[in-house]
């Protein structure tokens, strides 16, 4: 099979990039912070001066804007109330026991070699995301002395 030429970068200021990266990172931040405390304000004052509507947000207009403080709200089952219910009511088709992986019971099984790294491997998914790291060269020294290296994976769940 023919080799592919190796792929070359093409030519990027490097320099300026990293130096503009770190700047608008900083820049970020206080146009974050910013925006929570006007976000805040205009909450608050949406509330003392705006109408409320029948979802429980308040609005007022000024300048052309409609601000407004919007309630959003979720809603979620209290799981012991409502298994009770329903059972108590006859509807057992409203409960529904779901199997999921005992995290704490795996790492057991890890760390005393009833099943192995390489198990684990066949049976999981992984995904890998990159995202750009730019850190002063002093606190990457600092971390790399701190780092040890773990023999067995950490698993981790969603939640």
């Amino acid at each position: 099979m023919a080799k592919l030429p190796a792929k070359k970068s093409p030519k990027i200021p490097v320099a300026d990039y990293i130096r503009e990266y770190v700047r608008l990172r900083e820049e970020k931040k206080r146009i974050e912070a910013r925006m929570t405390q006007i976000s805040e304000a205009l909450k608050a004052h949406a509330e003392e001066k705006g109408q409320k509507d029948d979802k429980g947000s308040f609005y007022f207009e000024r300048d052309g804007y409609m601000i407004g403080k919007q309630a959003r709200k979720t809603v979620t089952f209290d799981v012991e109330k409502a298994t009770k219910f329903f059972r108590k009511r006859g509807f057992p088709e409203c409960i529904t026991t779901v199997e999921q992986i005992d995290y704490d019971a795996v790492e057991e099984l890890l760390s005393t070699g009833e099943i192995t790294v390489e198990d684990l491997e066949k049976i999981t998914n992984t995904k890998v995301s990159y995202s750009i790291d730019i850190k002063p060269v002093e606190e990457v020294t600092d971390e790399v002395a701190e780092t040890t290296v773990k023999a067995k994976p950490r698993l981790r769940t969603r939640g």
